[in-house]
């Protein structure tokens, strides 16, 4: 549950219990299409797709990427 702005030279990673999930619902409304948006919970999700807010960017399979994390191949820091 992490988001990784490019667009906006952020990187949010969410805690548990502190209303992170809707903190990164907000924060998906300003992310670009390079930005890294990972999943949450398969309900919220299913809340923020319907609003076209899908997770991208990120890898799936949990491999390494060039950027040392299992989010994007895109990273570029």
């Amino acid at each position: 549950m992490t988001v990784i702005s490019h667009k906006f030279g952020f990187i949010f990673v969410k805690a548990r219990k502190v209303a992170g999930t809707s903190v990164e619902g907000v924060l998906r409304e300003f992310c670009g299409p390079d930005d890294v948006v990972t999943p949450i919970t398969p309900i919220d999700e299913k809340k923020l797709i319907e609003r076209n807010l899908q997770p991208r960017n990120f890898a799936k399979d949990g491999r390494k990427t060039r950027c040392g994390t299992i989010l994007s191949a895109k990273c570029k820091f």
